[in-house]
């Protein structure tokens, strides 16, 4: 059975392109180096003309996505990028269970969830 969660942001952007992509690469390059293992992906794109970015991060599992987000919340990289957006969207593909949905609830986070992996492959 296949756990992992795939998380899926749409930014508004709150500061020029170049901005966001310093700030986005250091908090790729800090979360690659002190992060956890169970990220296997942590990509951010960018769309200068439209002002938009989004984020693509998957995580090995359900709790990998709680721990990563305790992890980062009170590093200076991650404070940084979230001045250089508007969180405009997010979207969750896979096991989402329902304690870390009520949390994400709480925190006032609107989100869509596509329920557990059905059917595919990865190559």
């Amino acid at each position: 059975m296949q756990t992992e969660l795939i998380q899926i942001s749409d930014y508004e952007l709150t500061v020029d392109v170049h901005e966001f992509t310093e700030a986005a690469t250091a908090l790729a390059d800090r979360v690659e180096q002190d992060g956890l293992d169970g990220l296997t992906r942590y990509c951010f794109y960018v769309d200068e003309e439209t002002r938009t970015a989004g984020a693509v991060i998957v995580f090995r599992d359900p709790m990998t996505w709680a721990d990563h987000h305790q992890l980062v919340a009170g590093w200076d990289e991650y404070n940084r990028f979230r001045d250089t957006v508007s969180l405009s969207k997010i979207e969750f593909l896979g096991d989402l269970p329902a304690e870390l949905a009520a949390g994400i609830e709480q925190a006032g986070i609107d989100y869509r969830h596509l329920g557990p992996f059905a059917a595919g492959f990865v190559r």
